[in-house]
């Protein structure tokens, strides 16, 4: 073995030094800054995005204009997140189905559990309402699941973060983002049922199924069911006997015309009108009229099973029209 000299030693530290010296600088550099861009400076949303790249819980790839990483959803309320019109409408037996299993966790690990992957955008067109909202691609369940466990401090304390693996695309106006949508959407098989295509297709449905569950709870009963019982499961099987689904009634909107006009929103008596034509007129055998009964005096579902179905359509769009 050859032995060193001092000052073969002495001249080794001084270039090791050099050398740190040189990688201290280089990582100096390669730190995360602010992206400079003069026409997003009023979005709230780019910045918060730019905030946390800086402390490297979120990553950016400019070729995708995408950020991706971890984002602090106890942050929510400073921000507006909205539904695209065309994305798929929430079920609220779900949401809260989702919030007993997070509680339950928490109780039992004293941590939260792996929330999966939201998928946002924002739109960089410097207009006040976007300047301030998350558009949510993917996520819409779990966003007001977040919003329950944000005004829900005693199971949960505020100071547990609600961290969530995000992907956020930045995109320039309203068409590039539902063309994401869409882009997006061809991944899995949705209940088309739920999706829209103008806002206020998206609004009428809003509105079809909060008045069918509010006069119809029990009609709902095996939908409400499956999402609680087989969350992970695409059988469909709950919609028959008479028993309806969210979907089942947002399909109403393209078959009944009276339930795609606005006028429906302004006199929702309608839709009992129209069951009880469909329970006087149309069900009258023992079967159907069990049926309907143990749907809560719900007709509509028969609809789906009568193969007089088109016929009875035609009726009910000749006889209920806009006055």
């Amino acid at each position: 073995m050859t032995k060193r000299s001092f000052s073969d030693t002495n001249d080794e530290i001084l270039y090791l030094k050099d050398k740190i010296k040189e990688l201290e600088e280089k990582l100096a550099l390669s730190e995360p800054k602010l992206i400079k861009n003069p026409i997003q400076q009023n979005n709230f949303v780019h910045n918060s995005l730019e905030s946390g790249r800086i402390i490297h819980n979120l990553a950016y790839e400019s070729t995708l204009q995408e950020y991706s990483g971890f984002y602090d959803f106890r942050t929510l309320n400073n921000f507006n997140f909205k539904n695209i019109y065309n994305n798929r409408l929430t079920n609220d037996v779900a949401i809260n189905k989702k919030k007993e299993i997070v509680i339950n966790y928490y109780k039992q690990h004293k941590k939260l559990i792996n929330f999966g992957n939201i998928k946002l955008v924002i739109i960089l067109d410097n207009t006040d309402e976007n300047n301030n909202t998350f558009w949510i691609i993917d996520g819409q369940h779990r966003i007001k699941l977040f919003i329950e466990l944000n005004n829900n401090t005693v199971d949960i304390p505020s100071t547990v973060p609600i961290l969530v693996n995000v992907s956020v695309k930045l995109v320039n106006n309203e068409a590039e983002m539902n063309d994401y949508l869409q882009l997006y959407q061809q991944q899995y098989q949705p209940d088309l049922r739920l999706f829209s295509t103008t806002l206020i297709e998206r609004n009428i449905k809003d509105f079809l199924i909060e008045k069918f569950r509010n006069k119809y709870k029990k009609a709902f009963n095996r939908f409400d069911n499956h999402i609680a019982n087989n969350f992970n499961k695409t059988t469909h099987n709950y919609e028959q006997n008479g028993y309806i689904s969210d979907g089942l009634v947002a399909d109403l909107y393209n078959k009944i015309n009276i339930f795609n006009k606005i006028y429906i929103i302004q006199n929702p008596n309608v839709i009992e009108e129209i069951n009880t034509y469909l329970i006087t007129n149309k069900f009258k055998c023992k079967t159907n009229r069990r049926n309907i009964e143990d749907c809560g005096n719900c007709a509509y579902g028969l609809l789906y099973s009568s193969s007089y179905s088109e016929n009875y359509y035609d009726n009910i769009n000749d006889i209920f029209k806009p006055e």
